[in-house]
């Protein structure tokens, strides 16, 4: 069972006490926490997300974001809110983002998630990012938008949302 104590013997390193300071680990931008994130989103199962996201911020509810929030997976590379995103999982991207995830903190090469949600015509994905945020004019390696892979797919809910 997930739980506080397991959270914490997950992101605590071996002979180290956790930190629950909203700052990445200094090893680089990849994290224990972006895992437990994304681990929690694969799962299908929101109120474990909501439980990895409390333990994050700890005692401390300030309204800055959550440790690990924006951090990248280090197998995939992409955020917890873009994974959520690639799963098509709106109850997990509304979630994180109000636990202080960034939409435009994006993929190297696929962009933000924004331009996935668009190029899918997940219209629901789409106005909850731009509401939150997103860049609409944001661009992956090929200096394509999100406007342009919902136009190329033909998701006309979705162009006219953007």
């Amino acid at each position: 069972e997930v739980g506080p104590a397991l959270i914490h013997q997950l992101l605590t390193p071996r002979g180290e006490e956790a930190s629950l300071s909203n700052t990445s680990s200094p090893k680089g931008p990849f994290s224990k926490a972006a895992q437990m994130l994304v681990d929690a989103i694969r799962s299908k199962d929101n109120q474990r997300l909501c439980e990895v996201i409390s333990h994050l911020r700890g005692l401390k509810d300030d309204g800055a974001p959550v440790r690990g929030v924006d951090d990248r997976h280090a197998v995939t590379g992409r955020t917890p809110l873009h994974e959520a995103v690639m799963l098509n999982r709106l109850t997990s991207v509304q979630i994180l983002l109000q636990a202080g995830a960034d939409p435009n903190v994006g993929h190297a090469t696929q962009g933000p998630p924004l331009l996935h949600a668009a190029a899918w015509g997940e219209t629901a994905l789409v106005e909850a990012l731009v509401l939150c945020g997103s860049d609409i004019n944001a661009v992956d390696c090929a200096e394509y938008t999100a406007l342009h892979y919902a136009a190329v797919g033909e998701h006309c809910e979705t162009v006219r949302t953007l």
